[in-house]
């Protein structure tokens, strides 16, 4: 029981980073904004005006899964 939610943890956290990774590819960077009482959160803004990298990226996760988005 424990090995396979270990193993569920690690594919989560590899396919997180993965997921990251194809966002930061497309144009999108992480940022950081701080609330009212100072507490940083980061997030992630679109920094390229890209419609063609967008949709083949869109295309390209549609077609690996199956997919619609």
């Amino acid at each position: 029981m424990i090995y396979a939610e270990i193993w569920a943890i690690i594919f989560f956290i590899f396919t997180a980073t993965a997921a990251l990774e194809i966002l930061s590819l497309v144009g999108f960077s992480e940022d950081v904004m701080f609330d009212n009482v100072g507490k940083e959160d980061a997030y992630l803004v679109l920094k390229r005006n890209d419609p063609g990298l967008l949709w083949l990226a869109k295309s390209t996760l549609e077609s690996s899964t199956n997919l619609a988005c």
